[in-house]
This record gives structure tokens, C-alpha cells and sequence, in this order.
């Protein structure tokens, strides 16, 4: 009798176990799910053609498409940015002199998710080339190379002879700020 307990004892011991490492693994493989919907992989191929062509990290890519559009192609801001990675029109206009792109391309093609990457990846890796660290470069993509030249050139925004983003603008802080997160959740996924 005293043996039958025991391995009664045993089995559901060992069935409960079964029971929680099923239930870990399913909540761990329902929330790997539920962020990767959050944080998909659309237009994965474009990015990973211009990512490569213009050396930006692909993860930096995903994070600023991610907060500027939310993978909206047709996305439109209240300051007429266009597209997935909300380019403006002078911004469109410096960077297709910049590539000498010779293509019939107008603004209105920003819209279109390829040639939207292509710029925008572009327009990073034009950034990286004048300020070089990630939070100067975000900066710049959010508020302008000149608004970031300005407070590069004030005491008021620097440290250590860098940008100091916890003293910028809340708009410019939280952008990074969001960029780096979706960045950091990017980077563990994929």
C-alpha cells in the first residue's frame, strides 16, 4: 500500500512538472508571438538590400520605421513626412542630390516602400557620415541636421563634448528614446 502512494506520489509530482514547463514554454512561445507582430519584419527585403549598400545597422533601420509609421506605407504626418520612414520633401529633395539619383523619382514617390527605404537608409547613412553616434544621428533624423548643428554648437546640449539627449527638446528625447527601445527589442528577435 505504502508503495502504491509513493509512486501515486512520484507520477504526479512529475506530471505536475511536465504540466509547468508546458505552461513556461507556452506563455514564453505566446509573448515570442505577440512581439513579433508588434515588431514585424515587413519590406524585410528592401531593407536588407539598402541596409547592406549603405552600411546602416538593419536593427536601426527596423526601430526607425517602426516608431516613425508603424510599417504604414501611406503614412502622412501633420508636417507632410511621407511614407514608412516619414521623409520630408527637402529632406527627399538633399538626398536625391546627394545620391544623384538620376531617376524620374518625385516626392510623391516616398510612398512607394522601396524607394522609401532606399532614401531613407540613405538619408542614416548620410547622418552617420556627419555625426556618427546613434543618439546625434536620431536626433538629426527627427529634428534636422541644423536644428542638431545648432545645439551642437551650444554649451546648453553638450557633455563631454557630445550631444546630450536628456537635455534636449521632450519630442527630440522621447524619439530616441522610443527609437532605442524598439531597437533593443529588434536586436533581441531577430
Amino acid at each position: 500500500m505504502f508503495i502504491k502512494k509513493t509512486k501515486f506520489i512520484y507520477i504526479t509530482f512529475y506530471v505536475l512538472i511536465f504540466i509547468l514547463i508546458a505552461a513556461v514554454f507556452g506563455v514564453s512561445y505566446a509573448l515570442n508571438s505577440l512581439y513579433k507582430t508588434s515588431y514585424p519584419l515587413h519590406y524585410i527585403e528592401y531593407i536588407e538590400e539598402y541596409h547592406q549598400k549603405y552600411n546602416v545597422d538593419k536593427n536601426i533601420v527596423l526601430a526607425v520605421i517602426h516608431t516613425e509609421s508603424g510599417f504604414n506605407k501611406l503614412a502622412l504626418s501633420n508636417k507632410n513626412a511621407r511614407g514608412l520612414m516619414q521623409i520630408m520633401e527637402e529632406t527627399f529633395e538633399w538626398a536625391k542630390h546627394r545620391m544623384r539619383d538620376e531617376r524620374e523619382l518625385t516626392y510623391n514617390d516616398m510612398y512607394i516602400e522601396q524607394h522609401n527605404i532606399q532614401y531613407g537608409i540613405y538619408i542614416l547613412s548620410l547622418l552617420y557620415e556627419e555625426f556618427k553616434t546613434t543618439e546625434t544621428v536620431l536626433a538629426a533624423y527627427h529634428s534636422g541636421r541644423g536644428i542638431v548643428n545648432k545645439w551642437l554648437s551650444t554649451d546648453e546640449y553638450l557633455q563631454e563634448g557630445k550631444l546630450n539627449t536628456e537635455k534636449l527638446p521632450y519630442n527630440a528625447k522621447n524619439y530616441i528614446k522610443k527609437v532605442n527601445e524598439a531597437y533593443e527589442v529588434y536586436s533581441k528577435l531577430y
